[in-house]
């Protein structure tokens, strides 16, 4: 189904705000398509109603490394072929990154937060633009959900891109963008340059200088107002970056024997709804050295799952507002968790409920209540 919308410059962020609680409200998957001057300004793509990624076609790759910098520049990833199948690669990127347990959920977001301000801080500026819904496009799993913005996050980017708007607007910056590249035509003695100005060489945008700096974009730019009424700074537009020859992330140097010496010590998360069971393993666990993540509820703590990646999971059968066997099928079906033990632990320890939890996935059994030589012994199995 497509849908075209015009709308103008004034009512542009809160239009499109509408048109994003609308998809949210539906529970929408697919694309929006936003075309300003009826070229593609870019796409907001949606899945299960919740924004997965805002793609914009100036100075996507730019955006995406700018974003990684901040966030998570000491990520080590392996860039395949780049292409926009089904779902954006960068994307994609992200899901490899938090299915291989290299990145966190909050980073995750706060990549696809931070481009999304940066490309509706763009948008805002733009005379006039037109919505076209696009559906059918297909999230990679149901992890897939868990890593886009929900209606509350993505409420909280835009009130932050329209409050950069005001300011933007306020400092008289409107006839700029923060995509130009300024240059410094001549040497000028001013002492307030001296972090400035090695970046006004028509190398780094006024994004890139503002991230540099660790300061607004606002006041970077309102900082050159001066020079610029003078004539002595001009800008130029500068074309995206071929992201196969940008920089790499920073790795990690570490050596080995060091990297040795600061891996912390195996995680391993009880998800049992009694705080006792709990209890009782961390009173056994913790002396052997493992660190304990007790989850009560388990579908309130699959964040904190998702978050701490868990090195072995013992999980409860029977729970109030949970199947245990459910559970056990969603987890192993997510690419986080697909070789990640999970061990039931029950008081339902006959042959069916054996073989009912081998058919979900679950890597062994245990009964309840667990002796501490019999646990031990469990955990040593998997986790060496």
């Amino acid at each position: 189904m497509k849908k075209i919308m015009n709308v103008t410059t004034s009512t542009s962020i809160n239009k499109l705000t509408e048109e994003l609680n609308k998809l949210n409200t539906e529970k929408s998957t697919g694309n929006l398509v936003i075309n300003t001057n009826q070229k593609v300004f870019g796409k907001i793509h949606l899945f299960s109603g919740r924004v997965l990624y805002f793609t914009s076609v100036v100075h996507r790759s730019r955006r995406w490394e700018r974003a990684l910098k901040q966030h998570c520049p000491q990520w080590d990833f392996a860039i395949a072929q780049l292409s926009d199948n089904e779902l954006p690669w960068e994307f994609k990127l992200l899901y490899e990154g938090i299915s291989s347990k290299q990145l966190t959920m909050g980073q995750v977001k706060a990549v696809t937060s931070n481009v999304t301000l940066e490309c509706l801080f763009e948008l805002s500026e733009q005379t006039n633009f037109s919505f076209q819904w696009n559906g059918g496009e297909k999230g990679k799993s149901d992890l897939s959900l868990y890593l886009t913005l929900s209606a509350v996050e993505m409420h909280s980017v835009m009130k932050k891109a329209m409050q950069l708007q005001q300011q933007w607007q306020s400092a008289n910056l409107a006839n700029l963008n923060p995509r130009l590249a300024p240059i410094l035509k001549q040497d000028v003695e001013h002492k307030s340059l001296a972090a400035l100005e090695r970046y006004l060489n028509g190398k780094y945008t006024l994004w890139d200088i503002a991230f540099e700096l660790d300061k607004s974009v606002t006041d970077v730019t309102r900082y050159l107002l001066p020079l610029i009424g003078k004539g002595l700074i001009q800008f130029r537009e500068l074309p995206d970056i071929n992201f196969n020859q940008s920089v790499a992330p920073v790795k990690d140097n570490l050596p080995k024997q060091a990297a040795k010496a600061v891996k912390k010590n195996a995680l391993i998360a009880c998800i049992d709804d009694s705080p006792v069971v709990g209890h009782n393993l961390k009173k056994i666990l913790r002396p052997a050295g493992y660190e304990i993540l007790i989850i009560t509820e388990p579908m309130r703590g699959f964040t904190d799952l998702i978050e701490r990646k868990p090195d072995l999971i013992f999980l409860d059968l029977n729970m109030p507002n949970a199947n245990g066997y459910s559970v056990c099928q969603f987890l192993k079906t997510s690419p986080v968790f697909a070789n990640t033990p999970i061990i039931i632990l029950t008081a339902q320890d006959t042959l069916i409920d054996r073989s009912r939890a081998k058919l979900v996935g679950a890597t062994d059994f245990i009964g309840k209540p667990a002796e501490a030589e019999e646990l031990l012994k469990m955990v040593e199995k998997y986790l060496g």
